[in-house]
């Protein structure tokens, strides 16, 4: 009889044991994580200040708040420096400088430059490595001051 209590004491003490080991490394892994998640929230708070303040002095209208341009730029600039020089980057640039028609209707127009500028602001912020390849897509665009009232 002892040694069936024996047994089931050491049973239960290694049960235990293996579920504290479990415990600490699912508590270990979270909290790693949520360093992380941490530090990746300071470092998109402070480019989003630093392109904030960047548009500002450029006399640039900011329209959206510090945590919208967290969420949209994070900590990498998100879609916008996803290679901004491709011909793929290139060609939505050139379509959203048209005057929205569809087809053979469609005509590009002169753009407002403060589109190229705020998009100049991301791009030197967030991926500055990837300026000089923007630089060279938007080179030969025609820009005026058409979007002022």
């Amino acid at each position: 009889m002892s040694t069936d209590l024996v047994r089931s004491h050491r049973r239960l003490r290694i049960v235990t044991y293996a579920l504290l080991g479990l415990l600490l490394v699912i508590g270990v892994g979270w909290g790693l994580f949520a360093f992380h998640q941490q530090h990746e929230s300071r470092d998109a708070s402070a480019k989003a200040d630093r392109l904030i303040a960047a548009a500002h002095d450029a006399g640039i209208p900011t329209p959206l708040s510090k945590a919208q341009v967290v969420r949209l730029f994070g900590t990498d600039g998100g879609v916008v420096c996803q290679d901004p020089g491709s011909a793929l980057s290139t060609a939505r640039a050139y379509q959203g400088l048209s005057n929205g028609a569809a087809g053979p209707g469609q005509r590009g127009v002169i753009g407002d430059a403060d589109l190229v500028v705020a998009e100049r602001l991301v791009i030197r912020t967030y991926c500055p490595e990837e300026a000089d390849a923007f630089e060279r897509a938007v080179d030969d665009l025609r820009l005026g001051d058409t979007a002022n009232p």
